[in-house]
């Protein structure tokens, strides 16, 4: 899988241009400020309808305007697809083969995983960071994931205005057993993500970074012990429940702990390490996928030169070689071999130009 083109209209800074892209590593390079973020926001909005850095897609707009399109053609065999998204009026329209599509419909169109300023929040973030990010892999390997969240997130409302205005414990369970199914399911895929993922991350941890310490990734349920009795936990905490008049159990409170060396992440990592575990748990996550799914994800990697020596980048770029297209950003030229190079461009204000391409 990946994307064969890109054009883009008013987004950011970017002039309106059309890239030619390929499968393999491609480089944007450039000073700081000139861009080469905006072209991988870029693709993976429109590869998922979404971008990485905002919810509020008026920022993508270019100065001035109101609005911003763009197209491309997927590869994902046995033929490309046409992909649009279009932002005007505040609503973003998702096209594929120019037929409107849904959110969650655009999203199963292609499979993109990135790692950007935002992804050290796995590590240093609110649990709610941690939960987003599971749950953006399950999604990979379970697409209706996304649907039971918004249904479950529905229970949750709905549960609260009963607690809120002390509805009848009748109530209160018509509302309870299809919230404690969705949890089970919600958190039993969580819960088997990590474990399915965890030994692999580990050996990437050591072999991409050459950290030497373990890498621990444990899934804590809030007031709870496990799955298997989630049921008889549930119960045990109603009468707090209603007490206190809100949820106190359920996949929305849960959190994962990330330790080094049996000891928290987030107090006593180095940020390069920080950077180490999260790509260690995608990669693996990718690796997964391609198992899975006999094909490689597209990944970006914005601003690779930051926080992680020259060795440790060569010896992650040597790896993701073999892994479809993978799309990175540097503001240090030549930083990647150029035998490990497909493609590279060079960024200014706004402007991007072809500086190598292998094909």
């Amino acid at each position: 899988m990946y994307l064969e083109s890109l054009q883009t209209h008013q987004f950011r800074n970017l002039q309106d241009q059309r890239l030619e892209l390929g499968p393999g590593l491609t480089v944007f390079e450039g000073a700081n400020g000139q861009g080469k973020t905006n072209v991988l926001e870029a693709i993976y909005l429109l590869c998922t309808g979404r971008s990485f850095r905002t919810h509020g897609l008026i920022e993508c707009c270019r100065n001035g305007t109101e609005s911003f399109s763009l197209s491309g053609s997927l590869q994902w065999e046995p033929r490309a697809k046409p992909l649009a998204v279009a932002y005007q009026a505040g609503k973003l329209q998702r096209l594929v083969y120019d037929t409107p599509r849904t959110g969650l419909e655009y999203l199963q169109e292609s499979a993109i995983f990135a790692f950007t300023a935002r992804s050290k929040q796995l590590v240093e973030g609110a649990p709610e960071e941690r939960r987003r990010f599971l749950d953006r892999l399950v999604y990979f390997f379970e697409p209706h994931h996304l649907r039971e969240l918004k249904e479950h997130k529905r229970l949750q409302q709905q549960i609260r205005q009963v607690l809120i205005e002390q509805g009848s414990p009748a109530l209160l369970r018509s509302f309870k057993q299809p919230y404690l199914t969705l949890s089970k399911r919600i958190v039993g895929r969580r819960i088997a993500l990590i474990e399915n993922l965890s030994n692999e991350a580990q050996q990437l941890f050591r072999q991409l970074f050459d950290f030497p310490l373990q890498l621990q990734f444990t899934y804590q349920i809030r007031n709870g012990s496990s799955v298997d009795q989630y049921e008889r936990q549930m119960e045990r905490i109603e009468a707090r429940e209603r007490l206190f008049k809100r949820l106190m159990m359920g996949p929305q409170l849960d959190d994962l702990s990330i330790e080094h060396g049996g000891f928290p992440a987030s107090k006593f990592a180095s940020s390069g390490q920080i950077r180490a575990f999260v790509l260690s748990l995608e990669c693996a996550a990718m690796q997964r996928f391609r198992s899975e799914k006999n094909t490689d994800p597209i990944f970006i990697f914005d601003d690779i030169d930051a926080e992680l020596d020259l060795n440790r980048i060569h010896q992650f770029c040597s790896f993701m070689q073999s892994h479809g297209q993978v799309l990175v950003s540097t503001s240090k030229h030549a930083i990647i071999p150029a035998n490990m190079l497909n493609r590279a461009f060079f960024v200014e204000q706004g402007a991007t130009r072809l500086e190598r391409n292998a094909e």
